[in-house]
């Protein structure tokens, strides 16, 4: 388990060790939380504490606080990626490069296949998504549609379904991802425009290596967009939490193992 910053306070830390006890199985995704008093005495912490914790989960999105119902997990992993990725205080820059670099790493592929195996009508859908972000050039919300269209195009005129799963698999995250990254230089609007023409002209040319090497340029690109626009709010206990959480656990999603043991050592008493 990943240690608290030494300034958090017991709060924090208990929602730091909720947060693992989440990406790690122990309470899985879309299953209600034990009762209070029950979850408290695993914690081994005062109720006020407890509650305190889960307000930070609750305010991150990672718990839904039903009342009368319970205290409930985000229904899968997918929620939990996408709602922590929209709060991009709480990914650290180690988190950021590994998803850039793997995004890289799938879509230069898929672009390279594409340019192989997509059909014509494929290439029109392409042609027409490049029109719409040119014609959309200060419209954020419809560039970013757009953009994130092509994309999956790219991905399933690609015909492996082993790379384009991954990619479909994290259409939240992409869609943060383009609407956050955009925003943070609103001069690129045109030169990321340019980037995908150049995508569709090696595709359209039957050209696998130059599709590969345009969709890694332009990846780095805003790659690079997506640092600057992530800003981290020093003393922020929320961020700070899931933050070190996902740097800690991000190789966990997917685990589906739990622990019958409901002691957790170390815990500390408030």
């Amino acid at each position: 388990m990943a240690t608290p910053d030494s300034h958090a306070t017991l709060s924090e830390e208990i929602a730091h060790r909720l947060i693992n006890s989440i990406v790690s199985g122990r309470f899985r995704f879309g299953e209600r939380l034990p009762p209070e008093r029950e979850l408290a005495r695993y914690m081994n912490v005062g109720r006020p504490t407890l509650r305190e914790a889960l307000r930070v989960l609750s305010m991150l999105g990672l718990v839904d606080v039903r009342h009368g119902d319970g205290t409930f997990v985000v229904e899968n992993h997918a929620d939990f990626i996408a709602r922590a990725f929209s709060w991009t205080i709480l990914l650290d820059r180690r988190s950021v490069d590994e998803l850039i670099d793997a995004r890289a790493a799938v879509e230069s592929m898929l672009a390279e296949l594409a340019a192989q195996r997509a059909d014509p009508g494929e290439v029109l859908q392409l042609r027409r998504l490049v029109h719409t972000m040119q014609e959309a050039a200060h419209d954020a919300k419809s560039f970013s549609k757009a953009d994130l269209e092509f994309h999956l195009v790219i991905a399933r005129s690609a015909r492996n379904l082993t790379l384009s799963r991954s990619l479909f698999a994290l259409q939240s995250l992409l869609k943060e991802w383009v609407s956050r990254a955009l925003p943070a230089a609103p001069d690129s609007y045109q030169l990321v425009c340019e980037q995908h023409r150049g995508i569709l002209d090696a595709i359209e040319d039957r050209d696998g290596a130059a599709a590969n090497s345009a969709m890694r340029t332009h990846l780095g690109y805003v790659g690079n967009l997506l640092r600057l626009s992530i800003q981290r709010t020093p003393g922020d206990p929320a961020s700070e939490v899931l933050g070190a959480a996902l740097n800690h656990e991000h190789d966990a999603i997917g685990f589906d193992g739990r622990s019958d043991n409901l002691s957790d050592p170390g815990s500390k008493s408030g």
